[in-house]
C-alpha cells in the first residue's frame, strides 16, 4: 500500500509538472491535479508539506474561481484532513461544518459530495467522542436513506455510514440496533468483497463485540 501511495505520489507530481507547462498554474486542470496532490500528501502522513501545499493550492483556486467553486468545497476537504492530522480539531470540526453547510447550498442535499462531508463531520464527532452528536448527523433520514437511494444500498459509503451507525448505537447502548446495523454491513459487505475480505474480517470482529455486550445484559 505504502509503494502504491509512493507511485501515485510520483505519478501527480509528474502530472502537475505537465499540466503547468502546457496550460500554465490558474488553468482548472492544473489546479485539479494540484488539489489532488494536497490530498496524496496528507494520505502519505506527510502534514508539513500537505499543509504547504494546499495553502498555495487554496489560494490560487479560490483567485481563479471562488468560494463556492466545485473545486474549493472539494479541496476544502483536505483541509480538514490536514487539521485532523495536526490535531486540531476544534479547527477540522467547524472547517467540517462550513464545507457541509457550503456543499448543501451549492451542490444540493442530494449530491454525493454533500453526502461524503456530512459523513466526515459525523466521523469528526465520532473520533472527539460527541456520540450523540454523530449519531444524528449519519441517522438524519436525509442522510442514510439519502445515500441507499442515490449511491445504492451496496455502495462502499452508504455500507460504511451503517457500520459507523452500528458503532455509535453500541457505544450508546442501544444494543439491538447496533446488532440490526452490523449485521446489515456484514451482509453487504460480503456480498461485495467476499466472506474473507479484511473489511469483512474487521466487521465481524466488531459484531462480535456487540453480540458479548448484549450477553452481559440480558
Amino acid at each position: 500500500m505504502v509503494r502504491k501511495l509512493q507511485d501515485a505520489d510520483k505519478a501527480n507530481q509528474e502530472a502537475l509538472e505537465d499540466k503547468n507547462k502546457r496550460f500554465g498554474p490558474k488553468h482548472f486542470i492544473t489546479l485539479e491535479v494540484s488539489s489532488f496532490q494536497a490530498w496524496l500528501l496528507v494520505i502519505r502522513s506527510k502534514t508539513k508539506e500537505a499543509s504547504d501545499s494546499l495553502r498555495g493550492t487554496l489560494r490560487a483556486i479560490t483567485e481563479r474561481f471562488s468560494e463556492d467553486h466545485p473545486l474549493t468545497l472539494q479541496t476544502l476537504e483536505t483541509r480538514v484532513l490536514v487539521y485532523m492530522s495536526q490535531g486540531r480539531y476544534s479547527d477540522a470540526e467547524e472547517t467540517a461544518k462550513y464545507l457541509l453547510g457550503m456543499n448543501e447550498g451549492v451542490l444540493g442535499l442530494n449530491h454525493p459530495q454533500t453526502l461524503r462531508s456530512k459523513k466526515m463531520l459525523a466521523n469528526i464527532l465520532l473520533f472527539c467522542g460527541k456520540w450523540d452528536d454523530a449519531r444524528r448527523k449519519i441517522e438524519q433520514k436525509w442522510t442514510l436513506k439519502t445515500q441507499e437511494a442515490v449511491l445504492g444500498e451496496l455502495h462502499a459509503d452508504t455500507v460504511l455510514s451503517r457500520f459507523t451507525l452500528g458503532g455509535i448505537y453500541q457505544s450508546l447502548g442501544r444494543l439491538e440496533e447496533a446488532d440490526r446495523l452490523l449485521n446489515q454491513a456484514i451482509t453487504d459487505q460480503t456480498k461485495s468483497y467476499g466472506k474473507n475480505h479484511p473489511i469483512v474480517l474487521r466487521s465481524r470482529s466488531r459484531h462480535a463485540t456487540i453480540l458479548v455486550d448484549r450477553q452481559k445484559f440480558q
